[in-house]
């Protein structure tokens, strides 16, 4: 698209503003920051209120707040929300509409999804791991004390160090 007049000297209207490379770098950092990418994603799909976002978001509202945050820093999302009725509601920018198109092709939201998933199964995991610690914490108490005695009596220095 040519924004130059007919003279040719460029006093036609401004080009749109483009990506920089400063501004590229600084939405991967909110993308690959835990939600970004679904916050994105959340806001493309229409104009969202933060209680209905806060709701939605499998982390925690101060995430959420701060992920709008960057967003809005980074361009993404407009700087005021727009008013709905009564409510306000957080709408992305132009370039925050070009990145949410980008998301929707992509499978990045799915994969942030399969992450959490994955963290969920991850701390259940864990945490009957440490319940299983805490039930056999004598047995485990008494096998080390069998092992540094025999350490101890055959000499190795395993346990001496």
């Amino acid at each position: 698209m040519d924004f130059s007049d007919a003279s040719g000297n460029g006093g036609g209207p401004t080009p749109p503003d483009e990506f920089s490379e400063d501004e590229l770098d600084q939405m991967v950092e909110v993308l690959s920051s835990a939600g970004g990418a679904w916050l994105i994603e959340q806001l493309y799909e229409e104009p969202k209120r933060f209680q209905t976002l806060r709701q939605e978001f499998p982390k925690s509202p101060s995430t959420v707040e701060k992920r709008l945050d960057e967003a809005r820093d980074a361009g993404l999302v407009d700087e005021k929300p727009v008013y709905r009725g009564p409510k306000k509601h957080h709408q992305l920018t132009e370039k925050g509409e070009v990145i949410g198109n980008e998301i929707e092709r992509t499978d990045l939201v799915r994969i942030q999804r399969e992450i959490w998933r994955l963290e969920e199964e991850y701390d259940e995991e864990i945490d009957g791991f440490h319940e299983s610690l805490v039930e056999k914490q004598d047995e485990l108490n008494e096998a080390f004390i069998d092992r540094v005695r025999k350490s101890q009596s055959t000499g190795d220095n395993e346990f001496n160090q």
